[in-house]
């Protein structure tokens, strides 16, 4: 079974509840009753982890706490934001919980322990794995609010799913249909209002609820090999270099003029502490750049990572945009943001080649696809910034191309009669 682990910054699953009584008519077999009941409101936090698999189908499970599922929120460790968490795969039916080995391990009721531990569960959805299409699907994404969930296929076909923020279980929305040729890449804005598709050509959906806009469109994307969206701004990753653009939904991108980069390759664009980032493969580093809100792009360094690196193309920033972590075929590294200085924070070795790295919000957790072999390699920073393997890709799970994470506050209502 696999564990992972991580340091969540902060994760209440259950918070706030509050009720009024009174009395009603309430049928009974012989007409009306008089009775007395109360209402009862309850927030309640749920949190979903999707995966697109290289079997064409998704997986989803709920993110649950463990102490939630046996005290009933009730939380006897103290600050959330400080305590450190196992997450753990539990199959369909698994209701037996041997916590022997975690009471010995762990000493849970220990309140001297600044890091104490208890577990997170990821329970598979029913039905999970889903095959949601017949075409190949390339990527998958989540909005910023985990209402909706957007799997690209191969042809250019854009799908939507709403989620359902207590089940998590996904209603699909009517197929789009972007005519992007060479559709490779999804990706949602930092904001988490829009939804980008890349392939030979640009398109970006303003979402709304429920639906998307009319895309904003740019041709000849071709040589892109990645895209950033921050608001009503972007940033494309071109074999000479970077090139900003601003757009708005229903018409067109603008192109602000590239600015050049060292070498011809390109990888990954992120956004992280108020800058875009480029990295270099061909010359083993990233360039940091400024971006006006007109979106021109300004370089204002570039670090070299060839100490921990050689030819990366993957990029992320972490959850607290302090931190960048890449990745080449068989290394992933984080190195630490300063002003225009880029510093390696530490590195791991992943016994199977990285085509993915996926940072999940209020945690320490990096999730690593790979491009052969089955399921995902779970990374961690502790506490003092090194960077860890939690758990190694699991072999009895199909192989995951990309992750999608939902975090949804649903307000429940419950009415008892008493």
């Amino acid at each position: 079974m696999k564990r992972l682990t991580l340091i969540p910054f902060l994760m209440v699953l259950l918070a706030g509840c509050g009720g009024s009584g009174g009395s009603s008519l309430v049928p009974n077999s012989g007409g009306f009753q008089r009775g007395n009941f109360i209402t009862s409101t309850v927030d309640v936090e749920q949190q979903f982890l999707y995966t697109l698999n290289r079997d064409n189908t998704v997986s989803a499970s709920v993110v649950s706490d463990e102490e939630e599922e046996h005290a009933h929120g009730e939380h006897a460790h103290g600050d959330h934001a400080h305590r450190e968490y196992v997450l753990r795969e539990q199959a369909h039916g698994d209701d037996d919980h041997d916590h022997a080995h975690d009471d010995e391990e762990h000493d849970h009721g220990d309140e001297d322990h600044e890091h104490s531990e208890s577990e997170l569960l990821l329970r598979p959805l029913d039905g999970s794995p889903y095959t949601l299409s017949s075409t190949p699907l390339v990527d998958l994404a989540v909005s910023g609010d985990g209402t909706s969930l957007f799997l690209l296929e191969s042809d250019g076909g854009l799908l939507q799913f709403a989620i359902d923020g207590l089940s998590g279980l996904l209603t699909p929305a009517p197929r789009i249909e972007t005519n992007i040729t060479g559709a490779r890449l999804l990706k949602v804005s930092e904001d988490g209002r829009a939804v980008a598709v890349l392939g030979d050509q640009l398109a970006i959906f303003a979402i709304n609820d429920d639906s998307l806009s009319e895309p904003a469109v740019l041709e000849q994307t071709e040589n892109w090999s990645d895209v950033a969206v921050s608001g009503t701004i972007g940033v494309g990753a071109t074999a000479d270099g970077a090139v900003g653009f601003s757009w708005s939904p229903d018409t067109f991108v603008s192109l602000s003029p590239a600015v050049s980069l060292p070498g011809t390759t390109r990888g990954q664009v992120a956004y992280a502490a108020e800058r875009a980032y480029v990295l270099n493969s061909e010359d083993n580093s990233i360039s940091s750049l400024d971006q006006e809100r007109n979106s021109t792009l300004t370089l204002a360094a570039t670090s070299s990572v060839d100490a921990a690196l050689d030819d990366p193309d993957l990029l992320v920033a972490t959850d607290n945009q302090n931190q960048l972590v890449a990745a080449d075929d068989d290394t992933v590294a984080t190195f630490d943001i300063d002003a225009d200085i880029l510093t390696i924070g530490s590195s791991t070795e992943v016994e199977q080649a990285p085509t993915r790295l996926f940072t999940i919000v209020d945690t320490a957790l990096i999730l690593v696809g790979h491009s052969v072999g089955s399921g995902y390699t779970a990374l961690t920073v502790d506490e003092d910034g090194e960077l860890e393997i939690a758990a190694e890709a699991d072999p009895d799970e199909p192989g995951v191309v990309s992750f999608g994470y939902a975090s949804r506050n649903e307000r429940v209502t419950r009415t008892v009669e008493i």
